[in-house]
C-alpha cells in the first residue's frame, strides 16, 4: 500500500529541482488561509482496503487555494478535461515557485475521523512536511494506511468537544475490459495496436470527477484519463505504445473523488474524499 508519507517525500524530491532563485511575486494572489481534510479509500485488486488521512492548515500567497492540496499530497491531481494528460507530481510545486508563492503548514490536529459501521476511529497526528525547496514547509496531521475490513460507504468528522459532520464517501469505480470482465491485478492488458478502451461502472451515476489514471511503477508521472460519455475511458493507442515502450508494470487506477465545505469545531474545513481502485498490469501495445 502507498502511504501518504511517501507520496509527500515524492513530490519533495521533484520538486527539489526546481529553480528557486527570486522572482516577483504573482500579485493577483495574495495571502490566503485554509484548512483541508483529505480521506482516501485505496482498493488495490480484490485486496482489502486501505484508508488515509491528512489534515493541515495553509497559509499560502502566489497560488489558488484550489491548487493547494496537489502540492501537499502529490496523487491529489486536476481532474481531466476533455482528453487524456500527463501530470507530474511535482508540477504545483513547480508552478508554485514560478509565481514566486510560498505554502505554510500547520498541522489541523485534535480532530477524529469516525467510519463508522464498528470500523475503528483515527485521530491524524502531526509529522514535519518534506521541504520542498524552501517552498513549501511545516507540519502536518497525518494517519495511516491502514487496512480495513471492508470499505466504508461514509465518515464523521469529530472535533475535540464531541461535535460531528457527517458526508459520504463517493462510490466505488470498476475497470472492465472491453469484454466486460472485471480489470485484474496481474493481467495483461493489450491495445492490440488500436485506441485502449476501458469499461468503467459505479453503484451510482459517474459525476464529472471520476476519471482513469495509468501510472508506471517508478515515474514521477501520470496519464490521466476522463471519462468518455458515461461509462468508458479511450486511451490513445500512441500513449499506449510510449507506456508500453517503459517495460514496467502499469497501475491502472479509476478514482472517484468529492470535495465539500463543512464547519468543523466552528470553522470552515473543505473535505475531500477519494476512493481507489487500481489494477496492476503488463501493457502492451
Amino acid at each position: 500500500m502507498r502511504s501518504l508519507a511517501n507520496s509527500l517525500l515524492v513530490v519533495a524530491m521533484a520538486a527539489a529541482a526546481c529553480d528557486t532563485t527570486h522572482r516577483t511575486r504573482d500579485a493577483s494572489v495574495g495571502a490566503q488561509r485554509v484548512s483541508e481534510v483529505a480521506v482516501r479509500v485505496e482498493v488495490v485488486g480484490e485486496g482489502a482496503p486501505s484508508v488515509s488521512v491528512l489534515a493541515y492548515r495553509a497559509s499560502a500567497s502566489g497560488i489558488g487555494t484550489d491548487d493547494l492540496l496537489p502540492i501537499v499530497d502529490p496523487l491529489t491531481q486536476p481532474v481531466p478535461d476533455g482528453a487524456c494528460a500527463f501530470r507530474d507530481v511535482a508540477g504545483a510545486a513547480r508552478a508554485l515557485a514560478a509565481a514566486g508563492g510560498r505554502v505554510e503548514l500547520e498541522a489541523l490536529s485534535g480532530l477524529a475521523v469516525d467510519l463508522g459501521n464498528g470500523l475503528r476511529a483515527f485521530s491524524p497526528t502531526p509529522r514535519v512536511f518534506p521541504e520542498v525547496a524552501s517552498m513549501v514547509g511545516g507540519v502536518v496531521a497525518e494517519a495511516g494506511p491502514t487496512e480495513l475490513d471492508f470499505a466504508p460507504t461514509g465518515l464523521a468528522l469529530v472535533d475535540p468537544v464531541g461535535n460531528r459532520v457527517s458526508a459520504q464517501f463517493p462510490g466505488r469505480v470498476r475497470l472492465t475490459t472491453t469484454e466486460g470482465d472485471l480489470l485484474s491485478t496481474n493481467s495483461v492488458v493489450t491495445g492490440g495496436g488500436r485506441d485502449l478502451v476501458l469499461g468503467v461502472s459505479a453503484p451510482g451515476e459517474l459525476g464529472h470527477t471520476a476519471f482513469v489514471e495509468l501510472r508506471p511503477f517508478g515515474a514521477t508521472w501520470a496519464l490521466a484519463c476522463p471519462v468518455v460519455g458515461r461509462d468508458r475511458v479511450v486511451v490513445l493507442a500512441s500513449e499506449v505504445q510510449r507506456l508500453a515502450n517503459l517495460r514496467v508494470p502499469i497501475s491502472i487506477e479509476a478514482v472517484a473523488r468529492d470535495s465539500q465545505p463543512v464547519a468543523v469545531g466552528g470553522a470552515s474545513v473543505r473535505l475531500t474524499l477519494e476512493v481507489r481502485s487500481s489494477a496492476v498490469v503488463e501493457l502492451r501495445p
